[in-house]
């Protein structure tokens, strides 16, 4: 509703999640589904009324690796191949990320590590996304709580220190108290902390920038 308000079509993924640890490890099912979808707003940008060259991403927690492996992952084979593409068309011009599961190291979220890749260490060394930063990626906007008791602030510092090495636009926030899943931090989401919730604003203003879009 924040982006809308802000002036943006905004879309709602639902993408495949493990249910249980009798279901199989996810690997790269949720990657396809993310690159997939922003692959069928590129394609049909006309019709939803929506600038191709602008499509940001946006998730939090393990929604955050979601949305990270989307845009440094993007062109992975498993994603080309499913997907049938080449080149580009997959990849987010933009990044959003709030209290973002990041490692498959030492500051790893166990659970969401565990459901994504199971004990293939192979994979998990692949989706331990502060080692797979590289030139070219698209801008992000991070931020987290320093006091996060599930998804150590750590994973948000890896990262930030990745995309600053590799010269990728980034703009990063860190705020002192709270927890886990505050979401936009106001009382409709039950999570009101008034000086945490200035992320929102900070990230329309950021993306109003990097889009160079105003209302």
């Amino acid at each position: 509703m924040q982006f809308l308000q802000a002036g943006y079509n905004v879309f709602t993924l639902y993408y495949t999640c493990r249910s249980d640890e009798t279901v199989p490890a996810l690997r790269w099912q949720p990657l396809i589904d993310a690159a997939g979808a922003i692959l069928h707003i590129r394609r049909n940008a006309e019709q939803f009324g929506t600038d191709p060259a602008k499509i940001a991403i946006c998730g939090f927690s393990a929604g955050g690796h979601l949305a990270a492996s989307t845009a440094i992952l993007w062109d992975a084979e498993p994603v080309q191949t499913a997907l049938g593409i080449h080149g580009t068309e997959a990849r987010p011009d933009a990044v959003v990320l709030g209290y973002p599961v990041i490692t498959a190291g030492e500051y790893r979220h166990d659970g969401s590590i565990v459901n994504l890749c199971g004990d293939d260490a192979d994979l998990r060394a692949t989706m331990s996304l502060e080692n797979q930063v590289r030139d070219g990626l698209p801008p992000f906007f991070v931020w987290h709580t320093v006091e996060d008791p599930s998804v150590p602030v750590q994973n948000s510092l890896m990262l930030a220190g990745a995309l600053t090495a590799h010269k990728v636009p980034l703009e990063l926030h860190l705020f002192a108290h709270d927890g886990h899943g505050t979401s936009t931090c106001t009382r409709e989401v039950n999570t009101p902390n008034k000086h945490n919730s200035a992320w929102v604003a900070l990230c329309t203003d950021w993306l109003a920038e990097t889009f160079d879009f105003h209302l």
